[in-house]
């Protein structure tokens, strides 16, 4: 097992638990068009997949985000888990400016150095 330094986790404050089988078999029980056998199919299943989806749009996943000093780590825990990896720096910018008075212009330059980097990795997992 690997040693890793986590610096940070997030966890949801909460998560939906949905009986998914419960409310399926409630709908295909229930009878919406009682003259076409084909439009009752239909409609349950347009039912079904709206609210299916917007049930696991509304919270149904649980998402956990680490953040890492090394880019290793979070790219072989990328490997093992899953998730996306973002880079987070925190950066020092330095502006240069040169007065031309022969010209009366004045030209600004910037560079970015870069201090410290972290590394979040982002991982979701769907509701079963």
């Amino acid at each position: 097992m690997n040693k890793n330094d986590i610096l940070y986790d997030k966890e949801p404050s909460f998560i939906y638990n949905v009986d998914y089988k419960g409310i399926a078999s409630e709908l295909w029980n229930t009878t919406i068009d009682e003259n076409d056998n084909d439009e009752d199919k239909y409609i349950k299943q347009l039912i079904g997949n709206v609210n299916y989806g917007l049930l696991e749009k509304g919270g149904s996943t649980s998402h956990k985000s680490i953040v890492y000093k090394n880019l290793r780590e979070a790219v072989h825990n990328q490997a093992s888990y899953g998730g996306k990896a973002h880079k987070l720096s925190y950066v020092k910018e330095t502006i240069v400016e040169e007065r031309c008075e022969e010209k009366f212009s004045t030209q600004i330059d910037g560079y970015e150095d870069e201090l410290e980097a972290y590394y979040i990795l982002n991982l979701k997992d769907k509701a079963q």
